[in-house]
């Protein structure tokens, strides 16, 4: 739900209430005192004061003592990071190098600004307090620019904000700025507001939002599989079917799950018995090409995918498929000899 914005004495400000009823839980500002846009109510309030430019509150939000909780968390930071060894590539585009460690970003804060998800994701790798869960948190603005910082959670609910990055927003805050999620809150949009007059849209955990993203559609079954067998085995497998199982080379690898393993074409079946999977079979084994059609195959999946076909390594889409499920003898057919 988008935010409103109310006239006060210093400019406009967010109304947190319920924005279908601008009375409600107290708010004293009556409906034709509220705008649905920022620069709506700008024009508002320098036409209220005969032409003055809006400014933001006399003073910013203050920042107050630490709890016993934030305290904790801060000098788990400094018994743990070591700012100099710690390094993030730049996307602030300001450093000479294309990484920067955080002991620079602390003596430059205009680095801070487009760093801050690359600092919360390697603190959440290289950081953590006992009886704390970890993760990323991300803040969407209205003008859709986003913030990030680090989420530190206990199992009784306290959530406690390790911010690296906030002084972007202001010069005088601490570096890092850790607070309780509420008081971070208030803290963050009031700077966000001075500095760059829009608020907060949304808030979420970065597992949350992957959690909660669609599917990726997975790429089309293949009309046609192919699997390659000992002769000496072929009989029985025409008569039993290929019965998923970990082999030697799929132990080896670490293969936790009992897996059919199938080629897509003849073509790919062929240049994986000339590269890899002919070291699994004697020199003097005859082995035969079987074939089965992509719908007898129940849960078909590609052993890896590469998006952009054209990337540098030069990988494009899975030639090898992998099932869970048996393939039915009555579905395989022998292709002959390869």
């Amino acid at each position: 739900m988008a935010s409103r914005y109310h006239l006060t004495p210093e400019g406009p400000r967010p109304c947190s209430v319920d924005q279908t009823n601008p009375r409600s839980r107290g708010c004293s500002y009556g409906a034709d005192g509220h705008f649905g846009a920022l620069q709506d109510a700008d024009v508002a309030y320098g036409e209220q004061m005969g032409g003055a430019v809006p400014q933001a509150a006399s003073a910013p939000a203050p920042l107050r003592e630490l709890t016993p909780a934030e305290q904790n968390v801060l000098d788990e930071y400094y018994g743990q990071i070591y700012e100099e060894l710690i390094e993030i590539p730049d996307h602030s585009g300001l450093s000479e190098d294309d990484y920067c460690s955080l002991a620079q970003l602390r003596e430059s804060p205009e680095l801070l600004a487009n760093n801050c998800h690359a600092v919360s994701s390697e603190l959440l790798e290289q950081f953590g307090v006992e009886g704390y869960s970890a993760d990323v948190l991300s803040v969407v603005y209205e003008d859709e620019k986003s913030h990030h910082a680090l989420s530190l959670r206990s199992e009784g609910g306290e959530e406690i904000i390790l911010d690296h990055t906030a002084a972007q927003y202001d010069q005088s805050l601490p570096i890092p700025f850790v607070a309780e999620r509420s008081h971070w809150e208030s803290v963050i949009r009031d700077r966000v507001l001075r500095k760059h007059g829009t608020t907060i849209a949304s808030l979420a955990l970065e597992s949350e939002l992957f959690s909660s993203a669609p599917a990726q559609p997975g790429p089309p079954v293949p009309e046609q599989f192919f699997h390659i067998a000992r002769r000496a085995d072929v009989e029985s497998i025409m008569a039993t079917g290929l019965k998923p199982s970990i082999g030697e080379r799929s132990e080896s690898l670490g293969e936790d799950a009992p897996r059919v393993y199938l080629f897509d074409s003849r073509t790919s079946a062929e240049e994986g018995l000339m590269s890899w999977l002919g070291d699994e079979f004697d020199e003097d084994e005859e082995l035969v090409l079987l074939s089965v059609p992509g719908g007898s195959v129940e849960t078909p999946a590609a052993t890896y995918l590469q998006e952009d076909a054209e990337a540098e390594s030069g990988y494009g889409p899975s030639t090898e498929w992998t099932s869970e499920k048996p393939v039915p003898g009555k579905a395989l057919k022998i292709e002959g000899a390869i």
